[in-house]
């Protein structure tokens, strides 16, 4: 009773423990998901760099160019190559894209698999189901896995990519402007503020919508038990609400501050670049490669805040399938001794 109970006071704990136990008989899709993931974001951290390179060369008077042409592709001068490179980029970019995807959409679709079988064991096998009704359960048993696996999923297309881009885009500005980085290393704090403030309301929100989804469930089961179903399903609805729209507004309210947050960012970042290059301490092919950040990093970051702040709601799911899990199994009936060997025949 006492491991129960401090379980029940660690909700993260005990989803992150269901989700590795059935997660770890799928971690060859989730490896290969990852290396794909890493390509990925490598691609898109090396895309600037041909057109530094591009600059570089412009840059360069007409002697100096001609002596600085390697023939790395024969045939090709230095711009066509660095066109042929960029495209590489672009292909790997696809390619790893592509199988991150897949990988990850397997390695979801198994894992939620078998928590919801485990979930249905566990409901069937359990001496009392306590307050979850039979319309309630069925609700957590498919309604809610198939969030699990969706959020699953786009956590590992979406927030954790883009999160990892957005760190290794940050340290690269360091490296080249220290002030540049600092701008761009705070925006991301607030991003990542104003995503757990998202995800803290979404999650509270969510919890109750899901209480209400599995009451309407079970007052349709009740409805169609006593009534016809066209009229069990018209009594039932009639009492169901309205839909959750308010999900849709702390969603949209975390892209819009992450929207604001970027754009002050990247101005500040232009304002003080802008600067440092009159001045003499900032090359302008640096501040190129900032600017060609921006636009790679904008989709992810907004990405990042909108589905990280849907997180929330995946988890209040979450934890309704763990609790399903959690039930303590109904105890076996004892032996009938006068069935063993050797006992005497009673009439």
């Amino acid at each position: 009773m006492q491991e129960q109970r401090a379980a029940k006071g660690r909700p993260l704990a005990r989803v992150a423990a269901v989700l590795v136990r059935h997660g770890r008989r799928h971690r060859a899709p989730f490896v290969k998901g990852c290396l794909a993931a890493l390509l990925v974001i490598a691609a898109r951290l090396s895309m600037p760099w041909p057109i530094h390179a591009l600059m570089h060369y412009w840059k360069l008077g007409e002697g100096a160019r001609a002596k600085a042409v390697v023939h790395v592709i024969p045939g090709l001068d230095w711009p066509l190559t660095l066109g042929v490179a960029f495209l590489g980029l672009l292909a790997a970019l696809g390619l790893g894209d592509a199988i991150l995807r897949v990988q990850f959409a397997k390695f979801a679709s198994g894992t939620v698999r078998d928590i919801r079988d485990a979930a249905f064991q566990a409901a069937v096998s359990a001496a009392d189901v306590g307050k979850t009704r039979p319309g309630d359960l069925m609700t957590r048993l498919v309604g809610d896995t198939a969030r699990m696996k969706s959020g699953i999923r786009g956590f590992l297309v979406h927030v954790a990519p883009s999160g990892l881009l957005f760190l290794g885009v940050t340290v690269i500005l360091v490296y080249l402007n220290l002030n540049l980085g600092i701008v761009f290393g705070t925006m991301g704090l607030g991003t990542l503020l104003a995503t757990l403030v998202g995800a803290r309301a979404m999650y509270r929100k969510s919890k109750k919508y899901r209480k209400k989804a599995g009451k309407f469930a079970d007052s349709v089961d009740q409805a169609l038990r006593i009534g016809s179903m066209e009229a069990g399903l018209a009594a039932a609805n009639r009492s169901s609400g309205t839909p959750p729209a308010t999900l849709t507004r702390i969603q949209s309210r975390t892209t819009w501050i992450t929207y604001v947050l970027f754009g002050v960012s990247v101005f500040a970042a232009v304002w003080i670049g802008s600067r440092e290059v009159a001045a003499g301490t900032l090359d302008p092919r640096d501040m190129v490669v900032f600017l060609v950040y921006a636009l790679i990093i904008r989709g992810p970051t907004v990405r990042l805040a909108r589905q990280g702040s849907r997180l929330g709601k995946i988890f209040a799911t979450t934890l309704r399938v763990v609790q399903v899990l959690e039930l303590p199994p109904a105890e076996a009936a004892p032996p009938d001794d006068r069935l063993a060997p050797g006992a005497p025949l009673v009439l």
